[in-house]
């Protein structure tokens, strides 16, 4: 168990009952996406990674997909709500 200003882990890992989402993308994911961190997202917000079950985490998946911004960035997201305001003109 953690808790730190940016983390909480407050169950097992992996979540006991997330074991059968990991079995499905087992099945049907490609190899390539085997070996990540043991975790079942239900939110993000920043730079932080939020599962249904209370745990925290900070996201290091900012090299490997297209995070570096931060989830839910409300500047982009303010700006892109601006420019299709502007399109609908």
């Amino acid at each position: 168990l953690v808790k730190s200003k940016y983390r909480s882990i407050v169950t097992k890992i992996p979540v006991p009952e997330s074991i059968q989402y990991f079995e499905t993308l087992d099945f049907y994911e490609s190899i390539s996406m085997h070996g990540q961190l043991p975790v079942i997202w239900d939110r993000a917000e920043d730079f932080q990674v939020y599962d249904k079950w209370g745990n925290k985490w900070i996201d290091f998946t900012s090299t490997i997909f297209v995070a570096n911004s931060g989830h839910s960035n409300s500047r982009i997201v303010d700006s892109i709500k601006k420019l299709l305001v502007q399109k609908e003109k």
